[in-house]
């Protein structure tokens, strides 16, 4: 599971018109989706400034790989779409996103007639996770241990923490991905990009 997070949003929707953060989101969310759909994930669901998209590991076996290429893909989508967006941090500068990946056990729940979500511990822990992404100088996306060590080898990673989970007993471990590596024969590692 991957979860998407506008960093300071409660600020941002305090100080910005309705109308304005809804055609906004409409946009990004619009724009972002297809960013998933290249990466074969699906849509669970907004839940206001956050997505939810989820991958199916045992029916794609690149799962996480997917998860975490489409986390760096969109973050890179945000960066160049906020600067054309309306929706503005207070101080004047585009938005940004943190992301979460997570691996594990969900449940499917229908809410109502119309909406299916995924529950569980896993869409806790991304949502706390894209929570702090982006933020305190962290890069923007972050990973659970169990992601890093089903793809350790594919990506470039920063220096792990703990940090504790709201609702959860004791402290998790969660690696920053800095960016892919590249595949033999692609040349040169792109450089990382700069902190923010």
């Amino acid at each position: 599971m991957v979860v998407g997070d506008i960093t300071n949003y409660s600020t941002i929707s305090e100080v910005t018109d309705n109308q304005v953060i809804a055609r906004s989101l409409n946009y990004l969310w619009h724009e972002l989706n297809k960013v998933l759909r290249a990466h074969r994930g699906t849509l669970n669901h907004y839940a206001g400034d956050a997505l939810y998209a989820v991958w199916a590991l045992r029916t794609i076996p690149k799962a996480n790989e997917l998860a975490i290429d489409f986390a760096l893909a969109a973050n890179r989508r945000v960066d160049e779409l906020a600067p054309t967006l309306p929706l503005r941090a207070p101080d004047g500068a585009p938005i940004r996103m943190g992301w979460g990946v997570v691996q594990g056990r969900a449940a499917i729940a229908a809410m109502t007639r119309t909406v299916t979500a995924v529950i569980g511990d896993a869409t806790n822990v991304a949502f706390r996770l894209a929570g702090i992404a982006g933020r305190a100088g962290r890069p923007d996306v972050m990973v659970t241990a169990g992601v890093h060590g089903a793809v350790e080898e594919h990506y470039v990673w920063g220096r792990p923490e703990q940090v504790p989970i709201k609702g959860r007993r004791g402290l998790e471990t969660i690696f920053p991905v800095v960016a892919r590596e590249p595949s033999p024969g692609s040349g040169p590692m792109s450089a990382p990009p700069s902190p923010r």
